[in-house]
């Protein structure tokens, strides 16, 4: 048997970081795929939480990544945990030689993401950030008829975004603002779409509605 072939035999042991909303987005999935995929640790600060879901998912819990690391049965490390811990988890697990898909952002500082893709590239280990638009199918499509040459060339690039309803405001404190949190999306798109091409101009318009999402310095409508 092949090295590919063995991959797809095998079922991965996974690691999930953080159970709030996106950590059910990913427990959801690792359901569906029971043919690759095991749950072996569920990890949260919410230990009641941590406790319950792994009950109800037949895994181990853990209120830190310490143990889940140490374990050779856990191949991949998927981190949904809190905006601002995102960078330490990564690199922790990336030096525990796991697989690491993150959600964004890796980090809020280019030299932290370089760092965390430097280590993955010296242990030559999978490391994933989270833009989901890329397997959206109809970006796809509108990546395909791009590259086919439908509008022929790209001149001007026009992106709003919606995220409805308001994230809990708990997130917004941690999540780095809404040009890292919610734009950095739109971004991924605008490059990916784009073939990588750099813009020549850029022009960015916002305001924020509410009042407790200014209290923070931040945007709601960009």
């Amino acid at each position: 048997m092949s090295c590919a072939e063995q991959a797809l035999a095998k079922r991965f042991g996974i690691a999930l970081v953080g159970l709030g909303r996106s950590g059910h987005f990913h427990l959801t999935s690792i359901k569906n795929l029971p043919e690759v995929a095991r749950l072996a640790w569920v990890v949260d600060v919410d230990e009641p939480r941590a406790a319950r879901i792994a009950a109800d998912m037949g895994c181990q819990w853990s209120a830190s990544l310490e143990d889940p690391l140490a374990d050779p049965s856990v191949d991949i490390v998927i981190i949904a945990s809190t905006t601002d811990t995102h960078f330490s988890f990564i690199i922790q697990s990336l030096r525990a030689k796991k697989a690491v898909f993150a959600e964004k952002p890796i980090s809020h500082t280019v030299s932290e993401v370089q760092e965390a893709v430097d280590l993955a590239l010296e242990h030559n280990l999978p490391f994933v950030c989270g833009y989901q638009r890329r397997c959206d199918r109809n970006f796809v499509a509108l990546k395909r008829q791009l590259d086919m040459g439908a509008i022929g060339q790209l001149k001007v690039v026009k992106s709003c975004s919606r995220d409805n309803p308001l994230p809990p405001l708990e997130y917004l404190r941690t999540s780095g603002g809404i040009f890292q949190d919610m734009l950095i999306h739109d971004f991924d798109m605008q490059d990916w779409l784009s073939g990588g091409q750099a813009p020549e101009s850029i022009l960015a318009v916002g305001h924020c509605y509410n009042a407790e999402v200014e209290k923070m310095g931040d945007l709601d409508t960009v």
